[in-house]
């Protein structure tokens, strides 16, 4: 099974990176559009995870369930330019860094190898992506909303590639507390 960890975003950011998504693309010459279902904020990749692990991924999640849901917000549009990926890039936030470190933390204590490198939230929208503009003149006809949403769900999520692209699904979910946005 090819395995992450996300948080799923709420409706209302879905719908706003929908709209942004939107307003940019009649600038694409070439690349995909990510499905919105499909989006979401990485904080642990796994790759391939035997099944009979997956009782170790959910001990790990289930201790950081008491953590405080993260109230997020997009900062603007960014590329990873290594990976040809527009994405949306979200403000700085105390309290998601640290529950990807505590998970991060929970699953290294399981055996699980995890990345040490700096860690760069944001949720991908457009893959291998060519504009007729270039990339900071297309992105000012964005249309992105920043504002607050709280991500109050962990996922686990297993990767499926089928014929209609890449599709993920849901295999185990914990739930964090949340205060109002």
């Amino acid at each position: 099974m090819r395995l992450f960890i996300a948080l799923p975003l709420t409706q209302c950011a879905t719908k706003a990176l929908q709209r942004c998504t939107d307003s940019i693309a009649p600038h694409l010459t070439s690349g995909r559009i990510v499905d919105s279902d499909n989006y979401h904020i990485t904080l642990s990749f796994l790759g391939e995870v035997s099944e009979n692990n997956l009782i170790y991924i959910q001990s790990a999640m289930d201790a950081i369930k008491a953590m405080p849901a993260p109230t997020l917000s997009f900062v603007g549009l960014g590329n990873i330019r290594s990976s040809e990926i527009v994405c949306a890039k979200l403000k700085k936030s105390d309290k998601l860094f640290d529950l990807q470190s505590a998970l991060a933390n929970e699953l290294e204590q399981r055996g699980f190898a995890v990345e040490h490198r700096a860690y760069r939230p944001h949720v991908t929208l457009i893959r291998k992506y060519k504009f007729d503009l270039p990339f900071a003149e297309a992105i000012k006809y964005a249309q992105l909303s920043n504002m607050p949403f709280q991500c109050d769900q962990v996922t686990l999520f297993e990767t499926i590639f089928g014929s209609g692209g890449v599709n993920y699904r849901p295999v185990y979910t914990v739930k964090l507390p949340s205060n109002n946005v």
